[in-house]
């Protein structure tokens, strides 16, 4: 049987979801509690709170600046909250469990 041509395009979207899961998965916490009112809409005065929020996390020595470790290392973190049986790897029911997590409701 011949290889179909979409499976290394295929292939690479899941490489690319998984890595970008937990980036995605920040992102999503962080709009959900940016919007401190609950209108389900983010106003300018809450995304500069959520960035001020969010760069100060990232900030890990409080000097004022993101160097690449500080930026790496919240990736880090954030691809160990995925990795709930601590395999060094992230699979499928792990991020799916994760999103189900974040959902308000459930």
């Amino acid at each position: 049987m011949k290889p179909s041509r979409s499976a290394p395009v295929l292939m690479i979207g899941a490489a690319m979801l998984a890595m970008l899961s937990p980036a995605l998965a920040q992102d999503f916490q962080m709009l959900r509690s940016a919007d401190t009112d609950g209108d389900h809409a983010i106003s300018v005065a809450e995304a500069t709170a959520a960035l001020q929020q969010e760069y100060a996390r990232l900030d890990a020595n409080g000097d004022g600046t993101v160097t690449r470790d500080e930026f790496v290392n919240a990736r880090l973190a954030q691809i160990a909250k995925l990795d709930t049986n601590g395999d060094g790897k992230i699979t499928r029911d792990e991020v799916r469990a994760f999103f189900r997590a974040l959902r308000p409701g459930e």
